[in-house]
């Protein structure tokens, strides 16, 4: 293991990015341990992205700009977890150019309680805050002055720059924070002493259930089993497919180093479901070495009315996807289009990639990530309307479709009509499948109960 000198330490400045998206009830404790981290040389883009909660997230994290100067906050239209964390990453890129339009007096806009939270030190410091000096209750309000594909409508910060304009900070490292999740207050120190040498340093989540009875599965480092050390993309790759895990997904668990990022040019496909998977293959593919910490430094909230719908009664459809429902009918089939159509548009820009920099295409990818893009993908098929035109494009499965998916899905591809006429074949060839399946399962039990008790 490494030592380092905390000071030392403190001089490699890391980037924060946090979206923000009607998070109210969770905001304050997500943004709590990002102030009370051990690693102080921070500093923090928060982006709501069109909260529709009568500005309580978005005064939340006002009020966390005031009090912290290393806190800006982007205010933008909706447009998606993608869009918010692609606009911090282009903040930090130097791509937004800002002119100061107006200075805004929180006292007049916030109520009593979020002020005197604000102004009460010892309340403050009761709550292990670190602040900066010039916590204030005036925010300078900025604009963009260059192109704005994001559609971004403000930026807010409690200090600016003597040409009256903000500027990012440069940045060694890159991570990403979800609003209603916290970290350890380790977490960004302990990145930091072993991020030496490596594109990635990964660590490992934990679950905390809020109103919600679902119990989740083993980790993905749980289950892949890494111990503390460095391993490249060929080991992850050949772990993957030896332990049979189809899915790899990566986005708020570690620190990225940002010239690596800047490097090979890696943002996230907006307006997709699941992009963390996207993301985290096409970044670890790239990279040369990794560094593992299986330690739980993130704690993952599990809760209803989220986009990952842990609640059966809830079901979530982005912003820019709910003009689909009409077509559909209704909200279930829309969100099942959306979802089938994701994993395929995403199995595109993979397949892309890999096409381009044949260096990185090996059996393993095909084998075990291009496994789960491609059953996500072929949903599309079962869906009664496909409004983005995406089954003639779907021709590009072809040559990886498994003797699972062989004859059924190539019908599907090559003869829509035809598909749907032999689906209830279909239906019924998947029941007998499952009992068969369950009749293995119940088999099994009894042969070991028996063997038990001889």
């Amino acid at each position: 293991m490494q030592n380092f000198n905390t000071q030392d330490l403190q001089t490699k400045k890391v980037g924060i990015v946090i979206p923000i998206y009607n998070v109210a009830p969770y905001l304050r404790e997500c943004l709590d341990s990002v102030i009370n981290q051990t690693y102080k040389n921070l500093s923090i883009v928060l982006v709501n992205d069109g909260s529709t909660d009568n500005n309580e997230s978005l005064n939340i994290a006002k009020e966390y700009v005031a009090k912290d100067s290393r806190f800006i906050l982007i205010d933008k239209e909706n447009g998606g977890q993608s869009t918010a964390r692609n606009v911090g990453i282009a903040w930090f890129n130097g791509k937004h150019e800002t002119r100061l339009d107006s200075v805004v007096d929180l006292e007049a806009s916030m109520t009593n309680t979020a002020i005197s939270l604000m102004q009460d030190k010892s309340n403050l410091e009761s709550n292990n805050y670190h602040l900066q000096r010039d916590t204030t209750t005036k925010l300078y309000v900025c604009n963009i002055t260059n192109d704005n594909p994001y559609k971004i409508n403000r930026i807010y910060a409690n200090n600016i720059q003597e040409t009256n304009a903000l500027k990012s900070q440069q940045i060694a490292y890159i991570i990403f924070l979800d609003s209603d999740d916290y970290w350890q207050p380790c977490c960004i120190e302990e990145c930091i002493k072993h991020s030496n040498g490596v594109d990635i340093v990964w660590f490992d989540w934990e679950y905390y259930y809020d109103g919600v009875n679902k119990k989740m599965n083993k980790t993905q480092l749980q289950l892949l089993d890494f111990k503390e050390g460095r391993i490249t993309p060929q080991v992850l790759l050949n772990a993957l497919l030896e332990k049979n895990l189809p899915y790899f997904a990566w986005v708020v668990l570690g620190i990225i180093d940002f010239k690596f990022l800047q490097k090979i040019n890696l943002c996230f496909y907006d307006g997709v479901y699941a992009e963390d998977h996207l993301f985290g293959a096409l970044l670890f593919l790239q990279s040369k070495s990794i560094y593992v910490i299986p330690q739980p430094f993130y704690s993952y909230r599990i809760r209803s009315n989220s986009s990952c719908d842990f609640d059966p009664n809830h079901i979530y459809i982005p912003h820019h996807f709910e003009k689909y429902c009409d077509m559909f009918g209704d909200r279930k089939a829309t969100r099942e289009y959306y979802q089938a159509s994701s994993w395929f548009l995403m199995f595109m820009a993979l397949h892309d990639f890999l096409e381009k920099n044949p260096q990185h295409k090996c059996k393993e990818v095909e084998q075990c990530i291009f496994r789960l893009y491609i059953k996500n993908s072929l949903r599309i098929i079962d869906c009664k309307n496909d409004p983005m035109q995406l089954i003639p494009r779907m021709s590009i499965l072809k040559p990886y479709i498994t003797r699972q998916y062989k004859y059924r899905y190539r019908i599907g591809i090559d003869n829509l009509k035809l598909y749907r006429f032999l689906k209830p074949l279909f239906f019924c060839s998947d029941i007998v499948r499952e009992i068969e399946r369950g009749l293995k399962k119940l088999y099994r039990k009894i042969f070991k109960s028996s063997q038990k008790v001889f």
